[in-house]
């Protein structure tokens, strides 16, 4: 009998060792995603990563202080001491009470930020299937009618070959707006892959965000003029992952375990190296357009897409000293990105300067040509 009361007792412990051991894990990756803000990927790259897992590590370290309740309370403190130190990156991730326009919003502007994904150009080899998805994304710009526009990854045919034409007919929609494009990728000069800023006022000033080689750009800016006031307008696209079918192929079989493939550790290897080299290419573009956007001798409206989550250098780096118009007005979750491969990340941002206010933060979840959602936010003007 003693014995078997020995073994009872030895299995009891034992088990509480591994759960407290496993609630010390997932409370240094929350430590982690709170520790994003300074730490740079170049200097570790698994607290870069970390923030992509940082819902999922809230809900374990959650768990985890249901289950010390009852087994051990003092042990509670581990997760608990994690959840404080990330406050404002669950103000960051979700939202429970929306701001809405209000009824008098003085000097209003309708902003909207898009990664169109090339108009779903290579969504389909069919041009009238093509043509479809662009005609829907330009009919939700009508009906939404933005004052300013930032698109991403735009796409514009001059030569007409492709029967894909883009600007002019969203020059008709928004009735002739000011308009500054910049187009780092191009084919024979006539066929352009890059930024695009629709604007409805005046523009008196615009240009690239140059990165230190001098060949590539981080962003554009327009300076524009509203009611004898200069307002500068950010379209920023950070570093992508550049993911292929195979790689997104993988990252469904990590997230769903099923790793009987052969060659899972070379793919998975491979994606791992991929998200690498992205993540270290967005720090250098963070810290020019931090310093870029810190130096603006006007109020500040950024648009664009981090392709980083809340919890990141670049969320950090580019939101100092302004404020997120998900935050200061947004409801939900307000994920950006979608793909049947992957979780839904918040990814795409309105940033703007504390000057400002912004009111009725949306994400356009009813349009999914791109693997992004659009979204617009008013923000008010008055001095």
């Amino acid at each position: 009998m003693a014995k078997k009361n020995r073994r009872g007792l030895f299995f009891k412990v034992s088990g509480k060792v591994f759960l407290l051991i496993l609630n010390i894990l997932v409370a240094l990756g929350l430590l982690f995603t709170f520790l994003t803000q300074w730490i740079k990927p170049s200097t570790s790259i698994w607290i870069a990563f970390s923030g992509l897992g940082f819902t999922y590590l809230i809900l374990a370290n959650l768990a985890f202080i249901i289950l010390w309740l009852f087994l051990k309370r003092s042990f509670t403190l581990i997760s608990l001491i994690a959840i404080t130190l990330n406050i404002n990156n669950i103000d960051r991730y979700y939202q429970l009470n929306a701001a809405p326009k209000p009824e008098s919003c003085c000097n209003c502007i309708t902003v909207m930020s898009y990664n169109v994904k090339l108009f779903g150009l290579y969504d389909s080899e069919d041009p009238e299937t093509r043509n479809k998805g662009k005609r829907e994304i330009l009919q939700y710009i009508k009906e939404a009618s933005p004052d300013i526009l930032c698109f991403q990854e735009y796409f514009y045919d001059k030569t007409g070959k492709l029967n894909f034409t883009t600007t002019e007919m969203i020059d008709s929609i928004l009735n002739k707006p000011y308009l500054y494009t910049n187009f780092p990728y191009h084919r024979n000069h006539q066929v352009f892959y890059g930024y695009a800023t629709f604007c409805k006022y005046r523009i008196v000033d615009s240009g690239p965000v140059w990165m230190p080689d001098s060949q590539s750009i981080a962003g554009i800016y327009i300076d524009f003029k509203y009611k004898g006031d200069t307002i500068r307008n950010y379209n920023i696209h950070l570093a992508s992952n550049y993911l292929e079918p195979i790689d997104y192929e993988t990252g469904r079989q990590i997230l769903e375990n099923d790793i009987q493939d052969s060659q899972i550790n070379k793919r998975a290897m491979n994606l791992f190296n991929k998200m690498r080299v992205a993540a270290l290419k967005r720090e250098e573009q963070t810290i020019v357009l931090a310093k870029h956007i810190q130096a603006s001798p006007h109020k500040v409206i950024v648009c664009g897409d981090l392709n980083d989550p809340p919890a990141s250098y670049s969320y950090h780096k580019i939101s100092h000293k302004l404020k997120d118009s998900f935050r200061e007005s947004g409801k939900g979750s307000g994920k950006t990105f979608h793909h049947a491969s992957y979780p839904d990340f918040r990814i795409d941002n309105i940033f703007h300067s504390k000057e400002l206010k912004s009111f009725g933060h949306t994400v356009s979840t009813e349009i999914e040509i791109s693997d992004h959602y659009p979204i617009f936010c008013y923000i008010s003007l008055c001095k």
